[in-house]
């Protein structure tokens, strides 16, 4: 992923937004941070900065208002697509690579690896209501 966002002078972190906004959005930037592990300051520096790069902006959230929602912009929606496109393609090669049962295997592992880091982060953020 990184070779793929560095083309466009963003980091690994900041096309894992992008591409999760593609899926999901308009997303509340609490949900955006519990789905990408990012911390919270973290992630609203990230924010800033691709809303600088009219890539993604701020709108209030109709649920919550304390909690703005992302979204993307046009440009940071082509962008997105043409990343998913180009991560898919490489995926297809690496699956070129692979046989079938290796890939179950490392599907098993990261469906563990999604469950587990969720459970983690579940825990981590009912620590900080505490």
């Amino acid at each position: 992923m990184e070779v793929i966002t560095r083309r466009r002078g963003l980091s690994a972190p900041e096309g894992h937004v992008l591409s999760y906004l593609l899926s999901y959005e308009p997303t509340p930037v609490l949900d955006l941070r519990r789905a990408t592990g990012i911390k919270g300051s973290t992630l609203s520096s990230m924010i800033s900065r691709l809303e600088k790069g009219d890539l993604l902006r701020r709108r209030p959230n109709p649920e919550d208002r304390r909690v703005p929602c992302v979204e993307l912009t046009s440009r940071g929606r082509k962008i997105a697509r043409v990343m998913r496109k180009e991560a898919e393609a490489f995926e297809d090669a690496i699956a070129c690579e692979v046989r079938a049962g290796e890939m179950r295997g490392f599907a098993a592992v990261m469906r563990s690896l999604e469950r587990v880091s969720q459970e983690y982060l579940d825990q981590s953020s009912q620590g900080a209501d505490e």
